[in-house]
């Protein structure tokens, strides 16, 4: 699934979702285009908030979460590197030369201990630490 973040051109605040369905085998079957407006369904004091009133939800659960409410809409730190980790070692792998990376699961003791003592960091302030390039602009080809 995809979409754009533009508005459908001649509808202000339409947006697009590309939806690709695929076979049983992987093989491409069609792709659906869905139309949605935002802001329709929000509440008015959400409509403020930022991607489509998104990040109120986010800080209402962890709110909830906080006032001990064990229904709310929140994910522990394992899951958030499960979403994070998989950018990160791409963008290593591109440092690489698209080297292969195995992506570890820090719920394991023994994962977490490989990767306790790397210090890899883009910021050009943190002179202690292992410099790498914050972009690709910043590598030099070859």
């Amino acid at each position: 699934m995809e979409s754009c973040r533009e508005s459908v051109e001649g509808s202000v605040g339409v947006r697009q979702f590309y939806i690709e369905k695929h076979g049983p085998n992987g093989d491409y079957a069609s792709t659906e285009v869905m139309k949605y407006r935002p802001y329709d369904d929000l509440p008015e004091e959400i409509k403020n908030f930022g991607h489509s009133g998104s990040d109120y939800w986010c800080l209402w659960n962890c709110m909830q979460s906080l006032l001990g409410d064990e229904t709310a809409d929140t994910i522990d730190v394992y899951e958030a590197m499960d979403m994070f980790l998989p950018g990160l070692f791409a963008f290593r792998s591109m440092l690489e030369g698209g080297k292969p990376m195995e992506i570890p699961d820090l719920r394991l003791q023994e994962e977490r201990d490989k990767w306790r003592n790397d210090t890899k960091m883009s910021d050009p302030k943190a002179v202690q630490y292992e410099r790498i390039p914050s972009h690709a602009s910043e590598m030099i080809y070859r």
